[in-house]
């Protein structure tokens, strides 16, 4: 008999403990999930930049599987379409969901363009045109296809 009236009082004080260790717990969720949702709102406040790094991103990925590419087959991808699914499970879009527009110009050359955000070409501000030209160093001098940034609205 004596132990039934211990027990009573351990067990109270077992659901007091797990009720406050879950009140911690939840408590703990809504501090993260407050610095989480204010972290976003900074990144969403931060749109365009933060959508033109991604797209930077997306086109050094680009650069590197097309060296890749090169040093397979010797020479650049007739189309994006080529590179999956050997160098991608699906072909990257831009940070806005656009497709990039690749082209090989009359030099030798390839541009590879994102459109920005109305995904039309030409545009000032958030819907110019991020343009990378991918072009061989000259004969002799080594190296692969060398990528630089042409359009001056992205900069």
């Amino acid at each position: 008999m004596g132990n039934a009236r211990i027990a009573r009082p351990i067990r109270w004080a077992f659901y007091l403990l797990l009720l406050a260790a879950i009140g911690i717990i939840g408590a703990g969720v809504l501090i993260v999930f407050a610095f989480v949702s204010l972290g976003f709102s900074n990144v969403a406040g931060q749109g365009t930049a933060a959508r033109r790094a991604a797209t930077r991103a997306s086109a050094s990925l680009f650069a590197d599987v097309f060296r890749v590419y090169d040093l397979d087959t010797g020479a650049m991808p007739s189309s994006l379409n080529v590179l999956v699914p050997k160098y991608f499970a699906r072909v990257p879009l831009d940070a806005w969901g656009h497709a990039f527009v690749y082209a090989r110009q009359s030099d030798g050359s390839f541009t590879l363009t994102s459109l920005g955000a109305d995904g039309l070409a030409g545009g000032r501000g958030e819907n110019a045109d991020l343009v990378w030209r991918f072009s061989k160093p000259p004969p002799g001098t080594g190296g692969g296809w060398i990528m630089t940034e042409e359009s001056d609205a992205a900069k």
